[in-house]
């Protein structure tokens, strides 16, 4: 089958694109041919100078060569996006997902209903599918309530089939899209396992004993904890791959950003994706609680795995560690469930795609 995969625009998030990587690799083990539909940003009212253009290119540099190595993509789509320009690539099925697909803020407008399939035909008789989608941190005001009670759910009942990401989307797939049943599956990054990454991305082995930050949002209380566990560990921080490489002034490429994480003696991040890449590449961790990008997917993620002692949260103005912690990770228990997981996910795509 020949599927096309819609999620977010890919540009330089590296959670983001390294998502759609593995959910291309999953497909293609599963003897599918996979193709993302390459969607541009929803246009900005605000025009870009053409400095400003030069310099976000040259920022990306290393990123963009990554996905056009690594990614399988459609040539840019146009805004509005319509069945028209995708119609020639004779496609089977479509995959919504994964990622925050249907949060509200990240897919706005007409955007957002593009990530329900809204630009397909009624007659169009191709496979529709969603895999871990996820609402991200939803406040549900009542004009959203509307819009997905009233709007998105006639092209939500057109699916063959909704997974979710988080236990709390599958709440709101019954309460606001009319989904009997929604099942929860893995972030597709999950759905390889770290040698899968190390022999097809080629990373390579480090001597260097690293303590691993990866920051998405920072603040003093998080510089000041890193620095006290950096002391405690006798560990360099590495580079934080949640800033710009400031000797160049170019984003590292996801190899980087996942060597770091495979050659790390320890991992501090408060990142979803950097979460799951220190459980896969085993490594011992601790995770800053940011609910500004949503709880809920750190919560589904580490409870079933018995980490969820790795995650902290504010204690007034700082970070504490738990009495007790252990800084060493037995992961003997959560790879037994995550490769439970992992297959009963790969079966809901099998499932689906025929």
């Amino acid at each position: 089958m020949k599927i096309g995969i819609l999620t977010l625009p890919l540009h330089s998030n590296y959670g983001g694109i390294l998502q759609n990587y593995a959910l291309q690799q999953a497909l293609h083990s599963l003897g599918h041919e996979a193709i993302t539909l390459n969607l541009p940003f929803p246009p900005d009212k605000k025009s870009k100078s053409q400095k400003s253009l030069e310099q976000e290119q040259l920022r990306l540099t290393k990123i963009q060569i990554f996905m056009e190595k690594y990614i399988k993509r459609t040539s840019c789509l146009q805004w509005p996006f319509s069945f028209e320009q995708i119609k020639g690539l004779g496609l089977n099925g479509y995959i919504v997902g994964s990622d925050q697909v249907w949060r509200p803020t990240f897919s706005k407008r007409k955007f957002l209903k593009a990530m329900f399939l809204d630009f397909l035909p009624d007659d169009c008789n191709v496979v529709r599918l969603v895999y871990g989608a996820s609402f991200g941190s939803v406040r549900w005001s009542l004009g959203r309530k509307f819009v997905y009670r009233m709007v998105l759910s006639r092209y939500a009942r057109k699916f063959a089939h909704i997974s979710v990401r988080e236990e709390i989307g599958a709440e709101y797939c019954k309460r606001y899209l009319g989904q009997k049943e929604t099942p929860i599956v893995l972030d597709p990054v999950m759905l390889l396992q770290a040698k899968d990454y190390s022999e097809k991305l080629h990373l390579t082995e480090s001597p260097a004993r690293n303590l691993m930050c990866y920051i998405l949002d920072p603040t003093a209380a998080k510089t000041a904890f890193i620095e006290l566990i950096s002391k405690h560990l006798d560990l360099k921080t590495a580079v934080s791959f949640g800033s710009y490489d400031s000797t160049e002034d170019v984003m590292p490429s996801p190899v980087d950003w996942l060597n770091g994480f495979k050659n790390a003696e320890f991992v501090i991040t408060d990142s979803f994706h950097g979460t799951v890449l220190s459980i896969l590449f085993g490594k011992p961790f601790i995770v800053f609680a940011n609910e500004a990008r949503g709880l809920e997917r750190f919560y589904t993620l580490l409870r079933p795995l018995n980490l969820e002692s790795r995650l902290l949260t504010l204690h007034g103005e700082n970070y504490e560690l738990p009495q007790g912690f252990e800084y060493a990770v037995d992961y003997h228990q959560a790879n037994g469930i995550l490769e439970e997981f992992r297959r009963k996910s790969m079966d809901f795509l099998a499932s689906y795609l025929t």
